[in-house]
């Protein structure tokens, strides 16, 4: 009996870009998560399913490293990437698998697939009184699969995270709910990489466990969180995206004029409130050899630079694809600025006037020039 593991993977991430191969405890990510998948004695095959992007180029060297298959579709259509990925292949079982999740945990899925063929279900859930730490991975059935590529296959929680569509929709498959053992039970405890914060959070787990990377245990994790529960607040404030929530994407534009140190730090400091509270993707656009460069870098900020004294070119703007940019209003070329991300199709909100006393209610009112258009 087959059982597939499709890793989903891609270099695009909005919050943390080129997470997937950022290394953790000295490996990179999506090592962890290969490697773990192959101690699973259930799992018959691993599919690496990345997009067309030249930036997953990466991420196809990487897997052929390691011996798994790989294939590549659409960057926006998480269900016809599946599709793809299981194009000819008659396995019985399914294990979709989140190439952020470092900690998935082998045994769990083999346990996992059993539940299903013992109880004949079709989908596997944690049940809702076990506060289970295991996150990033489920099994389903091919039938539940084939049901949503010919039944479902434009629901946009479908596209988007596939099993979502069983959570939201659960007389769409039958499931069976895992219970967890004490020592798998925890609560409270962000482990998938979206942030800076989550990296280092993996960072100081492995520190603390004195254990080479990806061996480490899920149950020694929970002990290690019980024992030093200030870990957590390591990435805390980060905020998990829900199921039908939308992660917009803020671009700041910075140019000659913006030279001032602490309004540059002002803008760093909103913008890793937009990322780590409010889900955002945050990417900046500045001028060649900008003294913003290295503190973006820092935070591991995205940038893109653009001749100083010129209107950024217009291919920025669907290279990073803003629903709304923030510019200022002190300098010549802003309304040449301010008329490309109209053209574009951006909403557009200038940083003078911003009232900065309050950078939670800041992020609410550009929040809401992005619902006007």
């Amino acid at each position: 009996m087959g059982v597939v593991a499709v890793v989903q993977a891609r270099m695009g991430s909005s919050r943390l870009p080129g997470k997937s191969l950022t290394k953790i405890a000295g490996l990179p990510l999506l090592g962890h998560v290969l490697a773990r998948l192959k101690l699973s004695k259930r799992i018959t095959r691993i599919i690496v399913a990345t997009t067309k992007q030249p930036s997953d180029d990466a991420i196809v060297d990487f897997s052929n490293n390691y011996c798994v298959d790989v294939i590549r579709g659409s960057s926006s259509n998480v269900l016809q990437r599946f599709k793809d990925a299981l194009d000819g292949d008659s396995c019985k079982y399914i294990v979709r698998v989140c190439a952020d999740s470092p900690f998935i945990d082998a045994d769990v899925i083999d346990r996992y697939v059993d539940l299903a063929i013992s109880e004949q279900t079709e989908f596997v859930d944690i049940h809702k009184d076990t506060p289970a730490i295991h996150v990033g991975y489920e099994v389903f059935s091919r039938a539940s699969f084939d049901r949503l590529i010919t039944e479902v296959p434009d629901d946009p929680i479908a596209m988007e995270h596939v099993t979502g569509y069983f959570r939201k929709n659960t007389d769409f498959v039958s499931t069976s709910y895992m219970r967890f053992p004490e020592e798998e039970c925890f609560t409270g405890a962000r482990i998938s990489i979206d942030t800076p914060a989550d990296l280092e959070f993996v960072e100081s787990v492995y520190k603390e466990l004195h254990v080479k990377a990806p061996h480490m245990r899920v149950k020694d994790l929970v002990a290690l969180l019980k024992r030093k529960p200030q870990l957590l607040l390591i990435n805390a404030h980060v905020h998990q995206k829900g199921l039908e929530e939308v992660g917009h994407k803020v671009v700041f534009i910075e140019g000659l004029w913006s030279i001032e140190s602490e309004a540059i730090r002002q803008r760093v400091s909103l913008a890793k409130i937009m990322r780590n509270q409010f889900a955002a993707g945050i990417a900046f656009i500045i001028p060649q050899n900008h003294l913003v460069s290295g503190l973006l870098l820092d935070e591991k900020i995205p940038s893109f630079k653009y001749l100083g004294g010129e209107v950024p070119d217009s291919t920025l703007f669907y290279e990073t694809s803003p629903d709304v940019v923030i510019i200022s209003t002190r300098n010549s070329l802003t309304e040449p600025i301010a008329q490309s991300c109209r053209d574009y199709g951006a909403s557009i909100v200038y940083w003078e006037e911003l009232d900065l006393h309050d950078e939670i209610s800041v992020v609410k009112e550009i929040y809401k020039n992005i619902d006007k258009t």
